[in-house]
């Protein structure tokens, strides 16, 4: 045997060393899933104003010309992408960030541009053929939740998750944004299916997580909890 653990006082330090580590793990993934998951925040960057004057050109300059790529070649899915990243930064520049709660808002102008890249990516969507870049769908994803179509944001982000990027966030931001359209089944499918992809030591603490996020509250004793569609939408914002 690798180890003799006929005496009592060695068998009493090997369980304690396997309980110290096991501990350990367990608290190493609940920092995980709290501060480094899906619940930490997104990665849009609000700017609280208007952008800068040469930024605010560039981009501009970017757009026109991804346009008129898109007028000469319709069916130009890098085209039409490039539509859809422009006017995702358009409309950051018109964004401010609360660093609390890592809810980003919009000004008219950023609304404005939300609406414009959520329509464009339905043209990207009709000419990539599912081959869809994760950075596009995630930045529609997110246009869509500020323009307040939450089915659509959760069909964004399902083409994320088809990237197969991301691991158990795309789902989990599927979840939010179904919940806030009141699509309860498919919400229940996505919460689903990211659960499948978590490490049952894991679960737990996802679980309760997910509960706060969409009804800010977690169930007693594994109970489920009542969703609130205008809960889960200020969670979506937040942390997809």
């Amino acid at each position: 045997m690798l180890f003799d653990l006929s005496s009592s006082r060695r068998r009493r330090s090997v369980v304690r060393v396997v309980y110290g580590f096991l501990a350990l793990l367990m608290a190493a993934s609940l920092f995980f899933v709290i501060n480094g998951g899906v619940f930490q925040g997104n990665n849009s960057s609000g700017s609280g104003g208007s952008g800068n004057g040469n930024q605010s050109s560039l981009l501009k300059k970017q757009l026109t010309s991804a346009t008129a790529e898109t007028k000469r070649n319709p069916k130009s899915a890098k085209a039409w992408g490039d539509v859809v990243s422009a006017r995702y930064q358009m409309a950051q520049a018109g964004s401010k960030t609360d660093a609390k709660t890592g809810t980003t808002t919009y000004n008219a102008a950023g609304k404005a541009q939300a609406k414009k890249a959520a329509a464009a990516y339905t043209k990207y969507h009709a000419v990539a053929k599912g081959k869809f870049d994760q950075a596009i769908s995630q930045e529609a994803a997110r246009m869509d939740a500020v323009a307040g179509n939450n089915a659509a944001a959760g069909s964004a982000w399902q083409d994320v998750a088809g990237t197969n990027t991301g691991g158990s966030k795309p789902y989990l931001c599927i979840a939010l944004a179904e919940t806030a359209a009141k699509n309860n089944k498919l919400a229940g499918s996505a919460i689903g299916k990211a659960m499948s992809m978590t490490p049952k030591i894991q679960r737990y603490t996802l679980v309760s997580q997910y509960q706060k996020a969409v009804s800010g509250a977690i169930g007693k004793k594994g109970k489920p909890v009542k969703p609130v569609p205008a809960i889960a939408a200020k969670s979506l914002s937040a942390y997809c």
